[in-house]
């Protein structure tokens, strides 16, 4: 693997190969953080090269890394799921994992996320926007919104991610704080109405072509001794939240929650993953947001709920290498292709890692995303695009990417169709051939 750190001044710096770098602590204090080491990663020059390069120091001479084939950008929050690293990759030809610039940058922005679920007759949670400008020359508008909404209330970054500087309002008197903390993430704010009922979480893969989108089984969380789930039990396991996979629900509540979770995921036209959290309270269900780069650690629900929908952690990720090639095959992809993106983020800032292999996709975290077949006004070349395309296949299936499908049976009742994916070392194990 090659990992590739983006520092807090969004420099491209090579990480060392060991995972136990990027592991979570238990307090902020103890998050990865990427360093400015002095390297700097360099991505190919045009639509027409696929070569990752590196300096090691200033002064020194480029070295090659490897040609991408794929990149999977698991980032978090601004700068990494907001849209902007996919249109840097959009303009360097390069195939990705997940959602493009628009489902991006929609499924990041609070406000315009509501927006377009309204559209598409989706229930969310009434909300007013406030913007610096807004709370700066007429604060009024927020005591106001406050006032209309119902107390408590929640206010919240309209583009931060990770509940970072969400704050839950219960008497007008902290609005103040709850604004200063939330102005200080972002210049657009939410005050949003504040909603009783039991919070789920679902998680979705996109479908092949002509193939349906996928919901897996429901997650819940149980707050017991927390306000709300913030930054510190999602990603720190603080105490006073428990999470529980798969959710009790009726087989007619599952299928509602999975239909409006696909739908929501298609009004963003999002791509490749996604989790969507809901609030199901005694009126019915109400969407909060969708999350277009879900956590994979241990405690994330994306990979819980597919685990508890049939997957192993490997297929899940084989899954998605698979999704990812078959929509190479639909548009096209801009030349050669070898990279896979990994990546986190602290409370706020830019940090982030990402992993690539050296010249071929595997491993079950290579995975990759449509290209373009126009890029600056050229065409692909038709034979090298096949020929790239063959290539990756030929590695997957020497690697033991094999996959089939194979009906689960689950909680209330529910038939899922998940992918097993079984690498080639556990099939020699078993005695079985790939």
């Amino acid at each position: 693997m090659i990992p590739i750190g983006i520092t807090r001044d969004g420099a491209f710096v090579l990480e060392a190969d060991d995972p136990a770098h990027f592991a979570l602590g238990s307090s902020a204090a103890e998050l990865p953080v990427v360093t400015d080491n002095g390297s700097r990663v360099h991505w190919p020059e045009s639509s027409l090269d696929r070569t990752l390069r590196v300096v090691d120091a200033p002064g020194a001479a480029a070295r090659v890394l490897g040609s991408v084939d794929l990149v999977f950008p698991i980032l978090h929050g601004p700068y990494g799921e907001d849209g902007t690293i996919q249109g840097l990759l959009e303009l360097l030809g390069l195939p990705f994992v997940g959602s493009g610039v628009l489902a991006s940058a929609l499924g990041m922005d609070k406000h315009f996320t509501k927006t377009v679920f309204q559209q598409a007759s989706l229930p969310v949670a009434p909300w007013r926007t406030i913007t610096a400008a807004d709370w700066a020359e007429a604060p009024g508008m927020a005591y106001a919104a406050l006032a209309e909404l119902g107390l408590p209330a929640f206010v919240k970054p309209a583009r931060a991610g990770s509940s970072v500087g969400v704050s839950r309002v219960t008497d007008p008197a902290e609005l103040v704080r709850a604004m200063e903390t939330a102005l200080a993430e972002d210049d657009k704010v939410l005050i949003e109405a504040g909603l009783v009922g039991r919070e789920l979480e679902v998680a979705v893969l996109q479908g092949r072509p002509g193939e349906p989108s996928r919901a897996s089984v429901a997650g819940e969380v149980l707050v017991t001794g927390r306000d709300f789930y913030d930054f510190d039990a999602k990603y720190l396991g603080a105490a006073g939240i428990e999470l529980v996979c798969p959710a009790a629900l009726t087989p007619a509540e599952l299928a509602e929650m999975q239909r409006m979770a696909i739908r929501a995921f298609d009004a963003i036209d999002g791509a490749g993953l996604a989790r969507v959290d809901f609030f199901l309270t005694d009126t019915g269900w109400v969407i909060n947001e969708i999350n277009t780069m879900p956590g994979f650690t241990p405690i994330s629900m994306f990979p819980t709920c597919w685990l508890q929908s049939g997957y192993t952690y490997p297929a899940l990720i084989d899954e998605l290498i698979a999704v990812a090639l078959a929509r190479l095959r639909t548009v096209g992809v801009a030349g050669p292709a070898s990279c896979l993106i990994r990546g986190g983020r602290r409370r706020s800032g830019r940090e982030g890692s990402a992993v690539g292999r050296q010249g071929h996709v595997g491993g079950p975290e290579a995975l990759g995303r449509r290209g373009d077949d126009r890029h600056h006004g050229g065409q692909v070349d038709e034979h090298r695009r096949a020929a790239d395309l063959a290539r990756v296949d030929d590695d997957l299936t020497r690697r033991g990417a094999a996959v089939g499908r194979v009906p689960v049976e689950r909680s209330g009742g529910v038939v899922f169709d998940p992918v097993d994916a079984v690498d080639v070392e556990a099939r020699q194990r078993r005695g079985g051939r790939h």
